[in-house]
């Protein structure tokens, strides 16, 4: 758990999210002001809507190189009432700005997501390099958010042994494996025992069913 700096949002900037939020604004730039006596979040610029989202995308445009800050970049999509838009809220924290400046961006995130409205926000998504803010690296961070996790070197050894067991549901309609026959080879003495026996079956007369030992082959205790 992060610890709160006890930043709060200025008078201008509260007022400015509250009115924001109607549908004209697309972008809002959000900075730490160290200027008075107590650094306040403060509204450092905005963008308002033209386009569908895709085509208003302007995050790289606003962004300073060595400067961290936060950006909400209004979607056109809204939530499950039809109601409030959906927010995208962007952590610009460049890896070369200073440490204590990214200290102090992390630890005030918190609070501005409260003053802005945490159920609005859609996702968040954290930048250190210009090509995240950009609307391929967008896309791509959505990607990746919808791929499945990778899999532990376990999970994929479980997962291979599922794929290899048969007959673990068991029901009904289960199948398992069988042999459908074996075959084993006969020696040539033994083929030709059968195809004897099988030239005198074919001798026997029509009406001999139950034959005593000796009655119809000789040497045969009974008939096939």
């Amino acid at each position: 758990m992060s610890c709160q700096t006890g930043i709060l949002a200025s008078e201008e900037l509260r007022d400015f999210l509250a009115g924001c939020k109607g549908g004209h604004t697309r972008c809002v730039k959000v900075s730490i002001s160290e200027d008075g006596p107590q650094p306040k979040l403060e509204l450092d610029s905005h963008q308002g809507a033209e386009g569908s989202w895709e085509e208003d995308w302007c995050l790289p445009d606003m962004i300073d190189q060595d400067q961290p800050c936060f950006l909400l970049y209004r979607l056109d999509q809204r939530d499950s009432s039809g109601g409030c838009f959906r927010w995208i809220l962007v952590s610009w924290s460049p890896d070369h700005a200073p440490t204590r400046q990214k200290m102090l961006y992390a630890s005030t995130k918190a609070t501005f997501k409260k003053e802005f409205g945490q159920n609005q926000i859609k996702e968040e998504v954290y930048a250190n390099m210009r090509e995240d803010v950009s609307l391929a690296g967008y896309l791509r961070h959505e990607r990746a958010g919808a791929a499945p996790a990778p899999l532990s070197r376990e999970e994929e050894e479980m997962l291979e042994i599922k794929q290899t067991e048969v007959g673990v549901d068991i029901s009904v309609d289960s199948k398992h494996q069988t042999l459908n026959s074996l075959a084993f080879p006969f020696e040539k003495k033994t083929a030709q025992w059968f195809g004897q026996l099988l030239e005198e079956r074919r001798r026997l007369p029509p009406d001999c069913h139950r034959c005593g030992p000796g009655d119809c082959v000789p040497g045969l205790h009974w008939c096939l």
